[in-house]
């Protein structure tokens, strides 16, 4: 298809330069010898030389136009390929959190803790893996009813660095994500420098410049949040979320199981 396309650009160029060739020597030439010649010859010829252009002119679009409809199926094909390259990465990183999952569920009281972290520990990982980002960094924080009410860290994977903020009731960032959580919201922040979330506090190093954040959530049972960092801006998008929710219900669920041992 590519060949195609370059084929039908190399095409369109000559057409062009046939063009620019003809248009030129109509205007520099042909024009003094029809004020010479009696005959009519040059006339006809400077008619043919004129539909000759005008051929060029109405076939260049057609060119184009193939050569439009060819890089637009080469996008077509380019999009499939990669959508069937995300169901198979998402299978990928989905197939080993399930199967713990069933351990959590088969798990005695003794082990089952055990067994809940390294759920959460790979769906963290899986949410690093799946997301083309070279830096990616997954966290999970858990909520702890207090008094007050916080989300603290627990958990995270990929980047190095583990997650330092709490967010505690009371604050304007706390209140925020404890509002979200409970309203089963998401938040994506393109860039934290341009359009900071409620709260932040711009004095604080962080390494990061994006971020979603998700609820880990079973039914109405809200035990946690899921965020996800990178580096630039356009290294996360709204495209990620959906992935990211199927894993905090995957962590609120194994983690539910535990509280019923």
């Amino acid at each position: 298809m590519q060949r195609a396309g370059a084929r039908i650009g190399r095409l369109l160029h000559a057409w062009g330069y046939i063009g620019a060739v003809i248009g030129g020597v109509a205007v520099a030439g042909l024009g003094q010898y029809i004020a010479r010649d009696s005959s009519g010859w040059a006339e006809r010829v400077w008619i043919g030389v004129s539909i000759a252009g005008l051929a060029v002119a109405g076939v260049t679009p057609v060119v184009q136009k193939l050569r439009q409809d060819s890089n637009e199926k080469t996008i077509a094909a380019r999009l499939i390929d990669a959508k069937a390259e995300l169901r198979v990465a998402m299978n990928d990183a989905l197939d080993p959190c399930v199967e713990e999952l069933g351990k959590v569920a088969g798990a005695d009281a003794a082990q089952r803790s055990g067994a809940v972290e390294r759920l959460v520990t790979l769906a963290l990982l899986a949410a690093t893996k799946t997301i083309e980002s070279d830096r990616t960094r997954a966290c999970f924080f858990k909520v702890d009813q207090g008094p007050p009410a916080s989300v603290v860290p627990a958990l995270h994977a990929g980047r190095h660095g583990r997650p330092r903020t709490t967010f505690t009731a009371g604050s304007r960032a706390g209140n925020a994500v404890i509002k979200m959580l409970e309203e089963d919201r998401h938040l994506f922040c393109r860039d934290v420098r341009t359009k900071p979330p409620v709260g932040w506090n711009s004095k604080a190093e962080r390494d990061y410049r994006t971020f979603i954040s998700v609820p880990a959530r079973a039914d109405d049972s809200v035990v946690g949040m899921l965020s996800v960092d990178a580096p630039e801006p356009g290294d996360l998008s709204e495209d990620d979320v959906p992935f990211l929710r199927v894993l905090g219900s995957i962590i609120a669920v194994g983690i539910n199981l535990r509280k019923l041992a």
